[in-house]
């Protein structure tokens, strides 16, 4: 199932690094694919309805007690075949105040292994509490990538000596355009290689969609492309 690049990178990000909590609200604007990167992450912990460690609480209008008691029972004995149990909980700004509060203690007392995936394109309205208890991922909408030989790849912005990622980073500060190009197909680069990254690649990749978002703000781009290099080291 295709997703969002960010998304995917935040994702393998989390994954890789093996700190996965106990709760997560993917939260973003109409347009970003939140449902689709809720189940990827469920197949990236390798659980599935099929398998039985998945269990998704579904409903075409508000989200009652009734189904939460449903999600209880799901979860009460934690993980028992695989790593992990998800529970995946989309637009969950649907859920009614009672069922909020109820589900609200099932967060508060975590099993092992256990993981709730959650999402909304309303974050104000889901209950503070159960916000408080969530890691809170902001999923915009996608960013396209580029496909051009003439920029410098990934692997060989890894390889530069520091003098040059200097270099690289005044000229590129010059010049908008060079920057978000070069920034998108280092993520392209990511996404299609996330097993060629360490660890604190993910966060280099994180950093670039930070300094493309911004870009059409007239931010001081040469410090943001300094500190990324120096990430990269």
């Amino acid at each position: 199932m295709p997703i969002n690049t960010r998304n995917q990178i935040l994702i393998e990000g989390i994954v890789s690094n093996q700190r996965v909590s106990s709760g997560y609200i993917f939260y973003g604007p109409l347009g970003a694919d939140l449902v689709a990167s809720l189940f990827y992450f469920a197949d990236r912990l390798e659980c599935t309805e099929a398998a039985g460690n998945l269990f998704v609480c579904r409903s075409e209008k508000s989200i009652g007690i009734d189904q939460i008691r449903q999600v209880q029972e799901s979860v009460k004995f934690g993980a028992l075949s695989g790593r992990y149990l998800v529970v995946i909980i989309p637009e969950c700004d649907r859920l009614t105040t009672e069922a909020a509060n109820a589900f609200l203690k099932t967060l508060e007392e975590p099993l092992p292994g256990v993981c709730f995936l959650l999402s909304t394109h309303h974050l104000f309205r889901v209950l503070p509490t159960v916000r408080s208890r969530c890691q809170l991922l902001d999923f915009p909408v996608e960013i396209e990538p580029v496909s051009d030989p003439s920029l410098l790849s990934f692997p060989d912005l890894l390889a530069l000596p520091e003098m040059d990622r200097l270099m690289l980073s005044e000229t590129l500060s010059q010049d908008k355009t060079l920057i978000d190009a070069h920034l998108r197909a280092w993520i392209q680069y990511a996404i299609d290689n996330p097993a060629t990254l360490r660890p604190r690649d993910f966060e280099a990749i994180k950093m670039m969609i930070e300094i493309l978002m911004q870009l059409q703000y007239n931010l001081n781009q040469r410090l943001q492309l300094d500190a990324l290099l120096a990430r990269l080291s």
